[in-house]
């Protein structure tokens, strides 16, 4: 009893330490006749014969479930990493696409590479999962990837191809996908020194060889160093006759390569001649369309200047037209006035003789009516004496003239006869009036008062003679001063 006991805790522990020490898992498709099917059993191949890799480091699994698969990588997670290799973990399931994201066929069910990458979240290992892809013909017109990557996860996708497997190659290989063939033939490119190869050298040597948009990966986007095993080839083995003839094809490709180049350089030399030849075309197009802007603006302008000029002119002209008639307005306006002040003076001269010839015929009138009084009451001849001598003494009497005057208003003419000698008796140089006809005392009276009419008038018309001269020496006043 217990060395059974004994024994059966060593067959754990040894089967432990087999698990544990798996760094690469495989997981193949049961329908070995299919592309998937045939790639993930030389991939198994390679490992195992190639690499040289051990049982005890080696994992495989056909057509599993995926609480399998969950298993597989709880396996994983035991082996230690202390030489910066993640785990390799390669997935040669039937695959399709759902709603754009990419599932993988498990036995009991169709998981989504979001799925598969969650479970690898879940433990602390870096894990690079290689995983066959179907046919570009299934590729989905919008391939939906998981929105995350997690970063302990490294994937190479590649969709499954035999482009390479042709007759025009020339070399004899298993029947297998160009992915898997290539991933093999890039580790043995660095195989001669016995070097580790980076993950992301492998993903860009990967997509060189291959179609670049069949091949997706995110090694690009880690700045992790993770390194894959390179192997040493047999001189029998298939990648030993690829790496031989590989030579020969890389020369002639590089050759192809480099005529390719010289001629794409060409054309890209004769399409950049041709670009600068347009550019200088639109240069001078551009150019010569901006003189012509120019001078099209330099000539609207002249133009402009023409029309301000012109318009310029006719606002003087019509200013100064406007000026001649404002002008002309005025000085027929002065002369109108000047006319009418002329005029007006003339009316008043014409209306001041008018009254001047008027108070001379009234003056004549009078003079005539007092002729013709004087006639019909002309005296004796010793009357005729009496007034000759009166006249003669009329000198003497003109200082006497106007107390006479006062003295004849204030008596009346009823008196005027009884007063005649008090008259002459009182004035001791007054000549002697008796004897005198009391009619032609009487006239002498009336002659009298004529003459001092005639003497108020003539100061009156003085007067006004005064008033018209003031009168003319304020119009020629005014009339100078413009109004």
């Amino acid at each position: 009893m217990p060395l059974f006991f004994y024994l059966s805790l060593v067959l754990v522990a040894f089967g432990s330490i087999s698990k544990a020490q798996a760094d690469y898992a495989i997981v193949l498709s049961d329908d070995s006749n299919s592309l998937t099917g045939k790639s993930s059993r030389h991939v198994l191949a390679q490992f195992k014969e190639q690499l040289q890799i051990g049982s005890n480091r080696l994992s495989s699994d056909y057509a599993p479930r995926f609480s399998d698969f969950r298993y597989l990588l709880e396996d994983l997670e035991y082996r230690g990493n202390t030489e910066r290799e993640p785990h390799l973990l390669y997935l040669g399931l039937p695959s399709s696409y759902v709603d754009g994201m990419l599932h993988f066929d498990f036995d009991d069910k169709r998981v989504s590479l979001g799925v598969v990458w969650e479970e690898l979240a879940k433990h602390s290992s870096e894990f690079l999962l290689i995983a066959e892809m179907p046919p570009k013909e299934q590729r989905s017109l919008n391939i939906v990837w998981p929105e995350k990557v997690p970063s302990n996860v490294i994937f190479i996708g590649a969709e499954a191809t035999t482009n390479l497997q042709s007759v025009d190659t020339g070399i004899d290989h298993p029947y297998a996908s160009d992915f898997a063939l290539t991933f093999f033939l890039v580790l043995a490119e660095t195989g001669e020194n016995q070097q580790r190869i980076d993950v992301r050298d492998v993903t860009q040597r990967l997509r060189n060889r291959l179609e670049a948009e069949t091949v997706w990966s995110n090694a690009d986007q880690t700045d992790k160093e993770l390194n894959l095993p390179t192997f040493r080839v047999s001189d029998d083995s298939y990648y030993a006759n690829w790496l031989a003839g590989d030579e020969e094809r890389q020369r002639k490709l590089i050759a192809q390569k480099a005529k390719e180049a010289e001629e794409q350089r060409k054309r890209e030399l004769a399409a950049q001649q041709a670009r600068e030849v347009e550019e200088r075309r639109k240069r001078e197009l551009a150019a010569q369309q901006a003189r012509e802007v120019e001078e099209r603006r330099k000539r609207e302008l002249a133009a402009q200047r023409a029309r301000e000029v012109e318009e310029r002119r006719k606002r003087e002209l019509a200013a100064q037209r406007a000026r001649e008639v404002e002008e002309r307005r005025k000085r027929e306006l002065a002369a109108q006035r000047a006319r009418e002040v002329e005029e007006r003076r003339k009316r008043e001269l014409a209306a001041q003789r008018a009254r001047e010839v008027e108070q001379r015929r009234k003056r004549e009138l009078a003079a005539q009516q007092t002729r013709a009084v004087a006639e019909r009451l002309k005296p004796e001849p010793a009357a005729q004496e009496a007034k000759e001598a009166g006249e003669q003494r009329k000198p003497e009497f003109k200082g006497q003239r106007s107390q006479e005057q006062k003295a004849s208003t204030q008596e009346g003419l009823g008196s005027e006869v009884g007063t005649l000698p008090e008259m002459a008796g009182g004035a001791s140089t007054a000549p002697s009036e008796e004897g005198l006809n009391p009619d032609l005392a009487q006239a002498l009276e009336r002659l009298r008062a004529l003459e001092q009419e005639a003497l108020k008038k003539e100061k009156e018309l003085e007067e006004l003679k005064k008033q018209e001269a003031a009168a003319k020496k304020k119009r020629k006043n005014t009339t100078s001063f413009g109004f």
